[in-house]
């Protein structure tokens, strides 16, 4: 026997009698154990094909599907056998490779690379072709549960359902409004309610497929860029728009009542209310629906603000960042050639587009706002001031870091504490006590390398990096790093006592400083 004390990769697990046998995707092959995982021994002889194998039992057989082929190994052998799945009365089709493969009792549903359905009732020795006329040229996901078996098309624009109560002998086909999804996976659990999975989320059909609901509440994306902290609870953006946590993230639901469109939103905190700006990317040449909304007193619901983003000679619609001073709104809006900065205030029909004889603004603007004073990095290496909310603008590039070659040149974010501005420059903090007249390097604790400003508590300003959270307080020329990590962190919620850490790929994690 082998023992192994690492992280195995599965790809399938499957029991039978007392016997554990799991796929190991990384070593290809099939491991099993009689004595409860304590320790396991490699069987993969007969296994020519390669990939981690998925796992199906039924009764004392064990079946593998691999990358291209159905392998099957009985009780009491010690060699797979490899399924040729075709149908056996025509000699001159060819053996295609296995798409998809399901194990319903002692049944056995087998899709085929090119086009083909069949069903084994003999544990895979011979098959019989089930494909319906209805199947030509699609391309599905097979469920089963007893006599009933589903196949679901992938990227069918009539998001079509083939469902059979006879084990494939006939079918009945649905057009449903499971149209054009990458269907990754499908599980049954009775003869009418079935989930898939799908790039877009978890969808549950209660009618045999007829019809379906996407059912994602409570599911956070994976990629969390905008993560806040308001009102004791959190709020993030999913593909299904703004979901709010009073349980420090152990579960979600909705917030969207109100808005006209949820797609593409971006939250921000000012004066102790939450904004939201949102758009409809399908809706590109129909700007009218983009919007800015304040979060009710309620929690449950939104108050739009300001709907009508349109400008003197432009419409908005889209909006990457906002930013709420007082009854100042300040946005980075989309338009078709690139972006453009506008400002709107309360009372205001339009929108204005900010700009100076000295740059346009095109493209992604980092932006901050302290008051009547507005900064802006237009283009790389460069800082402008306005001291009148964008009326006239200041050239405060003259105490930036020189750099000898212009494809190096930093692209800044900024961000204000009080009267103080701070400037991200790739490898370096910059601040700033003069509105940018001078700026000094703020680099020391940053364990030699740079920072992403996240975070603003009071006169606090925080940051994180591939080390970890750093924290720098008011007056202070260095950071302190109060939390090592190690994950990609996107974005960051503080409320006061616990972290909120938005990840790229690993969701949402806590941690309090007390602990």
């Amino acid at each position: 026997m082998t023992h192994y004390q690492r992280d195995w990769g599965i790809s399938g697990v499957a029991i039978i009698g007392d016997t554990i046998y799991i796929g190991w995707r990384e070593q290809e092959s099939v491991f099993f154990s009689n004595d409860n995982g304590e320790s396991w021994e490699q069987i993969d002889n007969g296994l020519t094909d390669r990939d981690g194998p998925r796992l199906f039992a039924s009764e004392t057989t064990l079946f593998a599907q691999m990358r291209r082929h159905v392998f099957r190994l009985k009780a009491g052998e010690k060699s797979w056998t490899k399924l040729i799945i075709k149908d056996p009365w025509k000699t001159d089709v060819i053996e295609s490779d296995t798409t998809g493969f399901v194990v319903s009792g002692k049944l056995l549903y087998a899709a085929t690379a090119d086009g083909g359905l069949f069903r084994s009732t003999d544990m895979g020795n011979f098959w019989k072709s089930i494909k319906h006329g209805m199947m030509h040229d699609l391309d599905g996901q097979l469920a089963g549960l007893g006599n009933t078996i589903f196949y679901i098309s992938s990227y069918s624009p009539n998001g079509r359902v083939f469902h059979s109560t006879d084990a494939g002998s006939s079918w009945t086909m649905y057009n449903t409004n499971l149209t054009n999804q990458d269907i990754l996976s499908v599980t049954v659990l009775s003869e009418t309610t079935l989930y898939v999975g799908t790039e877009n989320g978890v969808f549950r059909s209660t009618d045999s497929g007829k019809s379906w609901t996407k059912t994602n509440t409570g599911i956070i994306n994976a990629y969390v860029e905008n993560l806040v902290f308001f009102g004791n609870a959190l709020y993030t953006v999913t593909d299904d728009g703004i979901v709010r946590s009073a349980d420090g993230g152990n579960s979600w639901v909705p917030v969207n009542e109100g808005l006209v469109a949820d797609d593409g939103a971006t939250l921000t905190v000012s004066d102790g209310k939450l904004y939201t700006a949102t758009i409809e990317t399908n809706v590109r040449w129909n700007p009218s629906t983009a919007g800015v909304y304040c979060l009710a007193d309620d929690g449950n619901s939104w108050i739009p603000i300001q709907t009508n983003m349109q400008s003197s000679n432009d419409r908005i619609y889209g909006v990457n960042q906002l930013i709420v001073s007082g009854d100042t709104f300040y946005v980075v809006g989309q338009m078709g050639d690139g972006a453009r900065l506008y400002r709107w205030k309360v009372g205001d029909n339009l929108w204005t587009q900010l700009r100076s004889h000295d740059f346009v603004f095109v493209g992604w603007h980092p932006l901050a706002v302290s008051g009547r004073t507005v900064y802006v990095n237009p283009v790389r290496g460069k800082i402008f001031r306005s001291a009148d909310e964008g009326d006239t603008w200041t050239d405060v590039s003259r105490g930036l870091p020189k750099w000898e070659h212009q494809f190096v040149q930093a692209t800044y974010d900024l961000i204000c504490v009080g009267g103080t501005v701070y400037a991200d420059s790739y490898d370096r903090i910059l601040r700033s006590i003069d509105g940018g007249e001078t700026w000094t390097s703020i680099d020391t604790g940053l364990c030699n390398s740079g920072i992403e400003m996240q975070l603003v508590d009071g006169m606090t300003l925080y940051g994180t990096n591939p080390h970890g959270i750093f924290r720098l307080t008011q007056g202070s020329d260095s950071w302190e790093l109060i939390a090592p990590l190690e994950h990609n962190i996107m974005s960051l919620a503080y409320d006061g006592t616990t972290f909120y850490i938005g990840t790229n790929g690993e969701g949402i994690f806590r941690m309090s400083l007390e602990e």
